[in-house]
């Protein structure tokens, strides 16, 4: 086995371990939900460990109404970091992948456009990655442009 295949396997038992053995969050349970199939999920940071965050975060919650709009998903007060990677059937899978990282205002993650999209790539054949992230507030003096995802 080369160096390379030995260090991707590496990575992908890593990355497999991470995703079964992690806890689901409110949030990542409504969006599989929502998939309609289990997918795996790997934590970005460890437990506790939110870094740039001046103050203890809530519970993550889950809002499926907003403004009169009905079948909203909406993860509210991300507080544990993520990719939940969305792949096609092994039969249509290319090896494309496309990250998306949507919005939903300050610590929450709208979904919808993410299940959307990855029906249609995955009909392609095409892996949709969910990084499902947490911003530090602009007070910590940082630009805009240099927040770290």
């Amino acid at each position: 086995m080369s160096r390379v295949s030995y260090l991707t396997l590496c990575v992908l038992v890593a990355v497999q371990a991470n995703a079964v053995a992690a806890e689901l969050t409110v949030g990542e349970d409504h969006f599989l939900n929502a998939v309609g199939r289990r997918c795996p999920i790997v934590k970005l940071w460890p437990d506790g460990e939110i870094p740039d965050e001046p103050k203890v975060l809530g519970d993550e919650t889950v809002e499926t109404t907003r403004g009169g709009r009905e079948g909203l998903l909406l993860i509210r007060n991300v507080a544990v970091p993520s990719m939940t990677i969305l792949s096609p059937t092994a039969a249509k899978n290319t090896g494309a992948a496309i990250v998306l990282c949507p919005g939903g205002g300050y610590g929450s993650l709208a979904c919808n456009p993410v299940i959307e999209t990855a029906k249609w790539m995955n009909a392609r054949g095409i892996t949709v990655v969910l990084l499902k992230y947490r911003v530090p507030k602009r007070h910590h003096e940082f630009a805009m442009n240099h927040q770290p995802l």
